[in-house]
């Protein structure tokens, strides 16, 4: 007896199971045709990745040369060849004086018309193209029009506006006041007391930061001091302030005094009043200063507002021993005008044969308890102190300052571009602040630690090495107002930061001993040639204790 329940052998409703040859064919194909356009999208993408990454490096390239050519006065260099990671650019460039002329109507309306375009600084145009050859073979290329002071540096800040947008903020500020008077020749009189005001000033280190270190002492025509002083930290009274008050206290009245400041008043509000006000309204007779001031919001505008006040005004000439000495007191800040940077101090402490440690780790201590000291005196000097993860594992430095009295801890700064620091680290522990440049995306658990501990963290990555950005990073600490940059950090670090030709100056302790085989002062790569090596003059030898203290900078540099 038939089942009902049972198929008809050649029925449609009968169900197949697995698939036929050719459906196995077809989906090997489908499969085969998706794999091919799945690795040409690969490719596609590589490339654009490959792109974007010279384009930044092009673009960093551009603008680290321009950084450097802005001192530069014979303009940029033609053409450079740069040897990337993967891939060699070559930098043509070309300079040419500028000049755009006024919109109708943009000058100020109680602004005198004549003569404002000659107060306003010559400017050079310069033009940057970048060229490099993709992975296919392909021709690219990076253009950077910019704007450069042709021979004032102080109008930096201009650097990479448009010129439209530069235009017009010129058209909106007051007219430049005239230039300052012609450096003097200082008497033995003046000298004497620019050489004491500078000796006050040294006062002001390891407290006035950010602002400059300044001295002032107000001197009567018979050659007594009425009043003398020193800035005081940030907020508080500058140094013409402090003389006055001084004078004040003495029971002296300074009208007709002669006033010795190591640099130009401020003209400016600020935290405190204008200096130049406060002399004018003092009665002072007659002002002399060591430096013109080249922060844009003074720039010769105080030596002009006393001169308009009756108050006879001289600086004195850039190689006098005094302006000298004021100079180097102040160049972090005096950088931190023109460049936008701190001064970049690099201390290192080696053997004779130029090693930091010995080939197990070991450096504490090569050099002397003098040389430490010193090294400390050079810390109080710095708005912030700089070092790298590879030192903060192996040394677990405080970084602070000991040994020398100061009134402030320098900002601690840390370059760890993976977040590896201990939590248990000494960096995070008073006194001071710890700032960490990282180069993740996303700080994560590790940051989040880090960050409840106190540490400040900011991503600064470098994609093209998967590290922070060392120029950026350096260019970041003077916008938070850092004057001096001081570094102790290990031989690789130190060789990376010098390749972005922003180190002005090393500070080398070197002891009478030999270590033999261990680590380096720097890592600077595979040099080839002799003349890829960096180059240094001797600023000053001093031999501190038993050791010897070199101060050199590069070659190139003033």
């Amino acid at each position: 007896m038939t089942d009902a329940r049972a198929p008809f052998p050649h029925d449609g409703r009968r169900r197949r199971r697995g698939f036929t040859l050719v459906e196995a064919l077809i989906a090997l194909a489908l499969l085969a045709i998706g794999t091919a356009a799945l690795m040409a999208l690969q490719v596609r993408l590589r490339l654009v990745v490959d792109d974007i990454r010279h384009q930044e490096q092009a673009l960093r390239l551009a603008r680290n040369e321009l950084e450097r050519w802005r001192w530069r006065p014979d303009g940029p260099a033609p053409s450079l060849t740069w040897e990337g990671p993967a891939t060699e650019f070559k930098l043509d460039a070309q300079s040419a004086p500028w000049h755009e002329p006024m919109p109708p109507g943009s000058l100020p309306a109680d602004g005198p018309a004549d003569g404002f375009m000659a107060d306003v600084p010559p400017l050079r145009a310069v033009h940057l193209r970048v060229h490099w050859t993709d992975r296919a073979g392909r021709p690219r290329s990076l253009t950077l029009d910019s704007l450069l002071p042709a021979e004032d540096p102080a109008l930096s800040g201009l650097l990479l506006l448009p010129p439209k947008v530069a235009a017009r903020l010129r058209a909106m500020q007051a007219p430049r006041p005239a230039s300052s008077p012609p450096p003097f020749h200082a008497d033995t009189r003046d000298s004497r007391w620019m050489t004491e005001a500078v000796r006050l000033a040294q006062g002001a280190v390891g407290l006035s930061d950010p602002n400059p270190r300044v001295g002032c002492v107000l001197v009567d025509a018979q050659d007594r001091v009425l009043g003398q002083g020193h800035t005081q930290a940030a907020g508080q009274a500058h140094a013409e302030v402090m003389a006055l008050r001084d004078a004040q206290a003495r029971g002296h009245d300074p009208r007709g005094a002669t006033a010795y400041v190591t640099l130009e008043p401020c003209a400016h509000h600020g935290r405190t009043p204008p200096c130049c006000d406060a002399l004018i309204a003092a009665g002072v007779g007659r002002v002399v200063v060591a430096l013109d001031d080249p922060n844009p919001l003074v720039a010769g505008q105080g030596l002009a507002r006393m001169r308009a006040a009756g108050i006879v005004t001289d600086v004195l000439a850039t190689d006098h021993p005094a302006a000298v000495e004021a100079h180097e007191l102040n160049i972090g800040f005096l950088t931190r005008m023109r460049h936008g940077r701190p001064f970049v101090r690099m201390k290192i402490a080696a053997s004779l044969d130029g090693r930091t440690a010995l080939s197990n780790g070991v450096s504490q201590w090569i050099t002397g308890p003098e040389a430490r000291k010193d090294g400390h005196a050079w810390r109080r000097r710095a708005g912030a102190v700089l070092t790298g993860i590879g030192t903060a594992r192996e040394d677990d430095p405080r970084l602070d300052v000991r040994d020398v009295e100061t009134a402030r801890q320098p900002q601690r700064v840390l370059i760890d571009s993976r977040l590896e620091l201990s939590p248990s680290a000494r960096l995070l522990a008073p006194p001071g602040g710890l700032l960490v440049y990282h180069a993740l995306a996303q700080a994560g658990e590790r940051g989040a630690v880090l960050a409840g501990l106190g540490a400040e963290l900011v991503g600064l990555a470098d994609p093209a090495r998967g590290k922070v950005d060392l120029a950026a990073a350096i260019h970041d600490l003077g916008r938070r107002q850092v004057n001096e940059l001081h570094i102790e950090a290990g031989y690789k670090l130190n060789g990376s930061l010098l390749r972005t030709g922003l180190v002005d100056e090393l500070l080398v302790y070197l002891a009478p001993t030999l270590l033999g085989e261990g680590r380096g002062m720097v890592d600077l790569g595979g040099l080839t040639a002799l003349a890829q090596a960096p180059r240094f003059r001797l600023v000053e030898s001093l031999a501190v204790g038993g050791d010897l203290r070199l101060r050199l900078r590069p070659a190139t540099s003033a």
